[in-house]
């Protein structure tokens, strides 16, 4: 504590998304020559851990106004693992490999803003804004490998693009530039606070600042949430919502965030566990005396339309008409949530 109502805070965040999404498709009826089948895969791993300090205020007695403010030191990584194999006539008549592996890290900052009116003492309004992730500096690493061998007995000619072939690549460096890679937002929320508990809803706007050889891109999209948080004791809450989560494509294609274009509408479902109470109307963890702990665990369930990874192979061993096809597809997601925080 600075001062009266006045307060600064430090703290350490961490969030980590991985998906997997692998695919089996027969691309050929049973019964026609060549038989052809193709496995493909992609798995990625997004971690964000973001330093922050920020300063947060009060001021009034009956209409209460808080507002508060923070700078956050960003280190995001990212890895995406590609790969794809197709079969004619189970390797008889030709087959082909790809892969890839790919990281990045980049470090960063984002700037946060808020403020909040409680023109009631049930009710509270609150306006936010933070910036995207603005990357400065990123350090990349890359490994490929390819392989194609045609039907045996076929003849060597160098000169044919679906010649026997393999080969592989590895590539390691750092760039420096303006990357907008977490979506900026803008979150207008209201919420009712009694005893039991609390009930809120939040519109949001997202955006991500991108740079294409200095041409900035500012399309954004809303997205809405609605949520309540039952007291079940003074030490457990539980809490449900729905929300949606439309996508954004990464157009530039700069960093391995944002890879699906995929909308999700879902809902979800958590238990809070803190040795202090957990209230808006309740004084915060670090006004009470001791150390707090505080641990939660979610389950979101989602359902989701748009496209996500394909490849498109021709009938006859062809590899250099193998292209990457986006398809329509409908994804059912689960996700486990996990987060703990200490506070002293």
């Amino acid at each position: 504590m600075l001062r009266e109502n006045l307060k600064l805070g430090i703290g350490l965040f961490n969030s980590s998304v991985r998906r997997e999404f692998v695919t089996e498709q027969v691309t050929s009826p049973p019964g026609i020559t060549p038989d052809v089948r193709s496995f493909s895969g992609r798995n990625s791993k997004v971690d964000l851990f973001h330093i922050s300090s920020g300063l947060a205020g009060e001021f009034g007695k009956r209409q209460k106004v808080l507002f508060g403010g923070a700078f956050d030191i960003v280190i995001a990584n990212a890895r995406i693992d590609d790969s794809y194999t197709v079969f004619y006539d189970g390797g008889v008549a030709g087959q082909v490999s790809s892969g890839e592996v790919r990281t990045q890290t980049g470090f960063g900052f984002q700037l946060k803003a808020g403020i909040q009116w409680v023109p009631i003492p049930k009710v509270r309004i609150g306006l936010s804004i933070a910036s995207p992730s603005y990357v400065f500096a990123l350090l990349e690493r890359s490994a490929t490998h390819y392989n194609q061998a045609p039907p045996a007995g076929t003849a060597y000619d160098e000169n044919d693009p679906n010649r026997q072939l393999a080969e592989g690549s590895e590539s390691r460096g750092g760039r420096g530039g303006w990357w907008g890679i977490d979506p900026g937002n803008i979150r207008f929320g209201v919420a009712y606070v009694g005893s039991w508990g609390w009930v809120e809803g939040d519109l949001v706007y997202n955006w991500r600042l991108r740079e294409d050889e200095l041409r900035l891109n500012f399309r954004g999209f809303i997205n809405g949430r609605v949520g309540a948080a039952f007291r079940v004791s003074k030490s457990i809450k539980l809490g449900l919502g729905a929300f949606t989560d439309f996508s954004q494509v990464d157009e530039l294609a700069r960093l391995p965030l944002a890879t699906q274009d995929i909308d999700f509408f879902g809902v979800h479902l958590g238990v809070l566990y803190s040795t202090h109470e957990v209230h808006p109307d309740k004084q915060s963890v670090e006004e009470e005396e001791g150390v707090g702990f505080s641990i939660a665990v979610g389950l979101r369930y989602a359902f989701g339309r748009g496209d996500t990874l394909g490849l498109l192979v021709p009938a006859q061993y062809d590899p250099s008409n193998i292209i990457n096809n986006p398809v329509p597809t409908k994804v059912h997601e689960i996700g486990i949530t996990f987060a703990a925080k200490v506070a002293f």
